[in-house]
């Protein structure tokens, strides 16, 4: 008899993790996606001078204009035509936007190559790859291998890389995914009580964390 209640108790578990997974892992992912895409676009936007490059600059608005109005597979067309022909800088930061672009218009095979390549690309600097890395987990996290992506976030997530904190939130959602409710609690704890993090992602973490059953 104690075997049956143990085995309802369970199931019932089990329904609870898959409606919390169903109602935050993709919000989850996507603010996430949104705020490390917005970082990066600060970065290289402060690394290179729009008065030097004021045609490409043009261009590469020109296309986020596009790209917000919904036109996403137009978008994605422009930035592949600065990645190919724009100045390092501008060519690095369209490579990232086409893949966004793809990823928005539902092409997510494309957009994850295209986030591979970057990943893969050591003529830039180590941080814009390991933002590519990533963006290619969070492209997977729904469907992908949990182990092959807890895997690549891993290194993500040391104290000295400045995406520890997309990373581990995501490690936190993969946990999720597996019903795995103790190692998801303690990933977004440590999210949530790092005052280094973003104020953004605290409160996702903050968020989520209430909304576990105890």
């Amino acid at each position: 008899m104690a075997d049956i209640f143990q085995e309802v108790d369970e199931d019932l578990r089990r329904d609870q993790y898959q409606k919390l997974w169903q109602k935050y892992g993709r919000y989850v992912v996507v603010l996430a996606v949104v705020i490390v895409g917005a970082t990066a676009g600060v970065v290289g936007w402060r690394e290179y001078s729009l008065r030097e490059r004021q045609a490409e600059g043009a261009r590469l608005a020109a296309a986020i204009d596009r790209a917000r109005g919904g036109d996403h597979k137009g978008a994605a067309a422009e930035f592949a035509g600065l990645a190919r022909d724009g100045a390092k800088g501008y060519a690095m930061l369209a490579r990232f936007q086409e893949a966004g672009a793809l990823a928005s218009a539902g092409d997510a095979e494309s957009a994850l190559r295209a986030y591979e390549a970057l990943a893969r690309d050591e003529s830039i600097d180590i941080v814009y790859r390991d933002l590519a890395r990533l963006m290619s987990v969070a492209q997977r996290v729904d469907d992908g291998d949990p182990a092959t992506l807890q895997s690549a976030l891993q290194p993500l997530m040391a104290d000295t890389n400045p995406w520890r904190h997309n990373a581990t939130e995501l490690a936190a959602v993969l946990a999720l995914r597996q019903n795995d409710m103790t190692k998801a609690r303690e990933l977004l704890r440590r999210v949530a009580d790092d005052a280094a993090a973003p104020n953004a992602v605290r409160a996702r973490a903050t968020e989520l964390l209430s909304g576990l059953p105890s």
